[in-house]
């Protein structure tokens, strides 16, 4: 597992024909991304993923079974590493009342 820290602007290739740019912020804790694939490359987001790998789980399909308990097991693994290194700021507990915004 790779972890990155990119800024606004930067981009990230997988393989030759797919690039993820980081495009901006959008608010506290969440980014815009523009994903750039070949139109037969899949892009979904994680939960809808997970979504279906449960739902073909539950169907009797072993493979997605499988696929789903690694997914897991990945997910225990990061969130052990968020609790020993302390938890990145965008996974952090948003301040008591949230952000300040101006009334116009």
């Amino acid at each position: 597992m790779l972890t990155l820290t990119l800024r606004e602007g930067d981009y990230l290739l997988l393989g030759d024909d797919i690039c993820v740019h980081f495009d901006h912020k959008v608010g506290y804790g969440t980014v815009a991304l523009t994903i750039e694939a070949p139109k037969d490359v899949p892009v979904l987001r994680g939960k809808l993923y997970e979504k279906n790998l449960e739902e073909r789980a539950a169907a009797g399909d072993e493979e997605a079974r499988k696929l789903a308990a690694k997914l897991k097991k990945e997910r225990d693994m990061i969130g052990q590493r968020y609790q020993q290194q302390g938890k990145p700021r965008a996974l952090r507990a948003k301040p008591e009342g949230g952000p300040q915004r101006a009334v116009h």
